[in-house]
């Protein structure tokens, strides 16, 4: 099976419960508010990803849009309803083993890459912010896809892997093969759920920036970002927070025209944002602080 077969398994897959639990909760009450409801979604990567596709099927007419707010505009509030209903309804995350992948980390980790590529986004002049934010929250969404269609080769790769995801990524090409990565199969979700060239991009090169095609400069920042997101994960100590900056390729540095002086100041300006934004999604998920 190659990356695509195995996101074309995906449909009805990854719904962040509390998402959709606090969305169906919102849009009963008609004093809700369009930003509060745009900035829900943008949280949950899949929630985010069917709203996206949805927008950009027919019979919505117009040009692809990757915002979260035009599209909300476009499906409109009936079909905004169904959407988050039929999410409600399937809540897969709650099944995947817990020994494969903790949620509390894998939504952190992802929340802070979205913040951490938006706030580098500004200082390197990209013209999409919030685009960087869903690539960053999105990248690697793929690992869910592997986790629950794959779990068997999935701990294989874990437990050939160190907890740097650097790592992780080399298991993956042993174990599932060069072109079945998360990255891989994220950038296939990204595909089928017909999202725009620079999204696939920013998944499918996430861990290689010098393989960017057309978007050299959004993977790069993506790609940064990933490594500052690891830095604030709670269970890393201060050496592998170094390994994980020393992990960034040469080439993203020179494309961003950052250096490693930005990962301390970003993290701390992200950090009690990131906490914020993990309380409206999960309250729970805070407890692992």
């Amino acid at each position: 099976m190659d990356a695509q077969k195995l996101a074309n398994h995906a449909e009805g897959l990854f719904s962040l419960p509390e998402v959709s639990n606090r969305l169906a909760t919102l849009l009963e009450d008609e004093s809700f508010a369009l930003p509060e409801i745009a900035e829900l979604i943008s949280y949950d990567p899949v929630l985010l990803g069917r709203l996206l596709t949805t927008a950009n099927q027919a019979p919505y007419q117009g040009p692809v849009v990757d915002n979260v707010s035009e599209a909300v505009a476009r499906i409109g509030l009936k079909d905004l309803r169904t959407l988050v209903i039929s999410t409600k309804a399937v809540q897969t995350f709650g099944d995947l083993p817990p020994d494969l992948v903790d949620m509390n980390n894998f939504w952190h980790h992802s929340v802070c890459t979205g913040l951490a590529a938006e706030s580098l986004a500004f200082k390197c002049g990209a013209t999409e912010p919030t685009q960087l934010f869903v690539g960053g929250l999105m990248h690697d969404i793929g690992q869910l896809l592997i986790y629950q269609l794959l779990p068997d080769l999935a701990r294989q790769v874990l437990e050939k892997a160190s907890e740097s995801e650097y790592y992780r990524y080399r298991a993956e090409k042993e174990i599932l093969g060069e072109e079945m990565t998360h990255a891989h199969v994220g950038a296939a979700l990204m595909r089928k759920w017909n999202l725009s060239p620079v999204l696939q991009e920013m998944v499918a090169f996430h861990h290689e920036p010098r393989r960017a095609v057309n978007y050299p400069l959004e993977v790069s920042i993506v790609h940064i970002s990933t490594a500052i997101a690891s830095c604030m994960e709670p269970s890393w100590s201060r050496g592998q927070q170094d390994i994980a900056v020393l992990n960034v390729d040469g080439f993203a540095w020179e494309t961003t025209g950052l250096s490693p002086k930005v990962v301390e100041p970003i993290a701390d300006q992200i950090n009690m944002e990131s906490f914020t934004v993990l309380d409206i999604i999960d309250p729970d998920s805070l407890k692992m602080f």
